[in-house]
């Protein structure tokens, strides 16, 4: 793996034979100057349009039960099925795909999946702001996000008052994990016992309420590629903003690697990973990894930005 510098921030190139090795994981904690305000439902997306009383970790509610259907069932999405190729480009594309700020599910330690429910909290809207900052030189032609609160949260901060199109893509919705979805890890262990300990040692193979939900995701990423490919048009760049474990399937999508590398290629919150897409005639483009899980360590790069309680 080589690694070269942008101010102090360490910007990692990766091979696809590296990708099997522990992930970096840089940890961003910068402070925030912005109270929350209410929450535009469409993104006419400045950096002030987050949330006038938005709930805190202990107001927002914590209790989820999967009821067998949700608001993406009718999208028809959720199919154990291998992904399908990218479709070919006729030009070269950059996607920044970006993680949501810590979320109060993320705070609780509460497995979030595409459920709706959480939040950004005051940390993660500072580190979607520290992101902001670092991303603050790049042009984007468009921005994809996903429709879930926290995701679109972090992607009106990050996109500040770029102009651009803008599209909400309901396939880049985090995993789908059904009845686990709400739970603490406590609980997770002592309901599903060794279904649980699948979960956490081989997710690839670990199955739930009928579904497959990571071979479930690497389909689902590889249709979010084929929508969001045609969507960009002509579009050269664009920023994605969605969660950890769509945006490693992504990836994983992209280089053609399988669902067994689910969890090496972890991505922190408000964290940045950029795929660069190159032509390749009628086939599949050629996919790049050229940086994975950056995140800003430079405290110069948002000197407004102060802790408010």
């Amino acid at each position: 793996m080589a690694s070269t510098q942008l101010g102090c921030n360490s910007v990692r190139f990766w091979r696809a034979d590296q990708i099997a090795q522990k992930s970096p994981s840089p940890t961003v904690y910068q402070r925030s100057q912005h109270s929350p305000q209410k929450r535009q439902k469409k993104l006419r997306l400045t950096a002030t349009s987050i949330l006038e009383a938005q709930p805190t970790t202990e107001e927002q509610p914590q209790h989820y039960v999967w009821q067998g259907d949700d608001e993406f069932t009718n999208l028809n999405d959720r199919h154990d099925a291998a992904p399908i190729p990218l479709p070919p480009i006729k030009g070269p594309k950059r996607a920044v795909l970006v993680r949501h700020g810590q979320s109060t599910w993320n705070a609780a330690g509460r497995v979030q999946g595409s459920s709706n429910l959480a939040v950004l909290t005051p940390k993660g809207i500072a580190q979607a702001e520290t992101t902001h900052a670092l991303l603050e030189p790049e042009r984007f032609d468009m921005l994809f996000y996903s429709p879930l609160a926290r995701a679109s949260q972090t992607a009106t901060i990050v996109w500040g008052d770029r102009k651009g199109r803008i599209k909400e893509l309901p396939s880049l919705r985090e995993i789908d994990l059904y009845n686990f979805q709400g739970l603490l890890k406590h609980e997770g262990k002592a309901r599903y016992g060794e279904q649980y300990r699948t979960w956490q040692t081989k997710a690839a193979s670990f199955e739930i309420e009928g579904h497959a939900p990571v071979r479930e995701l690497w389909h689902r990423a590889s249709l979010a590629w084929t929508q969001l490919l045609r969507d960009a048009g002509d579009a050269s760049s664009m920023l994605i903003v969605a969660h950890n474990a769509v945006n490693q399937a992504m990836v994983a999508a992209a280089l053609g690697l399988p669902p067994t590398y689910f969890r090496r290629m972890l991505q922190s919150n408000a964290a940045t990973t950029v795929i660069d897409l190159q032509p390749n005639g009628s086939s599949p483009p050629t996919a790049t990894l050229n940086r994975l899980n950056q995140a800003s360590l430079c405290p110069q790069l948002t000197p407004s930005l102060k802790w408010h309680p």
